[in-house]
């Protein structure tokens, strides 16, 4: 027979054995995976013509007008600093004769020092308190050493600023792909407050996430706690609330082809900044008996007080534009992400001043969407 001939037909024959085993080398070669990109975002039409674009983005409910709001505190503010993520996915393509799998698993970990993120947080307080002086409100502090038992209960039992608590992907807020993608039902946040703020923990059972979950994640619920509510009303102020969490990379799982490379992951450093929640009460509203409104996929039906509320998906009743917890993104310019993700770790060290000036324009697009929909509740 001649040699060629031969060649081909033993490489014919080998073929569905070779398929139906685990396909490694693919792993490790990894292919040419796909340059992971920031999601488009209008940062000129956020700034410029945010009622635009607003709706797109943030579900809102009113229930009571915030036209005299002229004070208020702010008993929490919370910006959240994902320092680890990752993905693990496996792919399987099967035929009536033969089958093949591939699997890869790979995560980045952040290197960002607590000061950074620190001031970070710091510097996003102080634009949110111009955004509201510019509106004709204005904050005000909360003295620590105020004789009432919420706000006492509340700062004590509040953790210090910066502190690491995993939270959870498993409920509300994560989308399908998401959750398809994690390697992990939970992943570690540094959770940060202004250092101008009396930071005031939300507290009691009923307020609460079930207990599988983070107290903390109440700041994404469009419930206003009680005890909050009562500290508003004994200082004859508004109340305003905000959360935003971060992220600094982005991954992104390629499943390959057939016969050809193997499932790959690439990340890249992407800016990701999404709102968690914002409620804002005025100095003469107050605690609604039965919740209504935003429900948005949570445990509970809506807003439980009067006044404005502010979530990072349409309403209970549209279709959201841009998916289920859309993030801002822009590519980050900060540095790179570092390793070659064949050891299942990649690291990213962001250079802080590279960071602040990415950070700043991601927010301001996110802070003029927000304030757009706050002033026209004012109005």
């Amino acid at each position: 027979m001649n040699p060629q001939r031969r060649a081909l037909l033993l490489s014919l024959a080998l073929l569905p054995l070779a398929a139906s085993t685990p396909s490694y080398a693919g792993l490790l070669d990894g292919g040419d995976p796909k340059r992971v990109e920031a999601v488009p975002f209008d940062f000129d039409a956020a700034i410029n013509n945010p009622g635009s674009i607003a709706g797109d983005y943030f579900g809102t409910h009113t229930t009571q007008s915030l036209a005299g709001l002229k004070k208020v505190i702010i008993p929490s503010f919370q910006v959240r600093f994902c320092l680890r993520d990752d993905v693990a996915r496996t792919s399987t393509f099967s035929t009536a004769s033969f089958s093949s799998w591939s699997s890869k698993s790979a995560g980045v970990t952040v290197d960002l020092p607590e000061e950074v993120r620190q001031q970070l947080t710091d510097e996003l307080y102080e634009r949110v308190v111009q955004r509201l002086a510019a509106l004709g409100v204005e904050v005000v502090p909360i003295p620590r050493d105020l004789d009432l038992p919420e706000l006492q209960a509340g700062i004590k039992a509040m953790p210090p600023s910066g502190h690491i608590e995993d939270l959870t992907n498993a409920a509300q807020r994560t989308s399908k792909k998401e959750k398809q993608d994690a390697d992990s039902w939970l992943y570690p946040w540094a959770i940060h407050y202004p250092s101008q703020v009396t930071a005031v923990a939300y507290s009691g059972i009923s307020e609460a996430m079930p207990p599988f979950m983070s107290w903390l994640r109440e700041a994404e619920m469009p419930q206003m706690p009680i005890s909050t509510m009562k500290i508003g009303k004994a200082m004859g102020t508004g109340i305003l609330t905000l959360g935003f969490e971060v992220r600094l990379e982005k991954m992104a799982f390629e499943r390959g082809s057939f016969l050809g490379k193997g499932a790959t992951i690439n990340a890249e450093p992407v800016l990701r900044t999404r709102l968690l929640g914002a409620k804002l009460v005025p100095d003469d509203g107050g605690y609604k008996p039965v919740a209504v409104g935003m429900g948005g996929g949570r445990l509970f039906p809506g807003m439980n007080y009067n006044g404005f509320g502010i979530q990072p998906i349409a309403t209970i009743m549209g279709s959201p534009k841009h998916g289920d917890f859309p993030w801002i993104e822009m590519n980050g310019s900060y540095g790179p992400v570092v390793g070659s993700g064949e050891d299942g770790r990649w690291l990213l060290k962001p250079e802080p001043e590279a960071l602040a000036k990415d950070f700043r324009q991601i927010t301001d697009a996110q802070l003029s969407l927000i304030f757009h929909l706050i002033e026209a509740a004012k109005k």
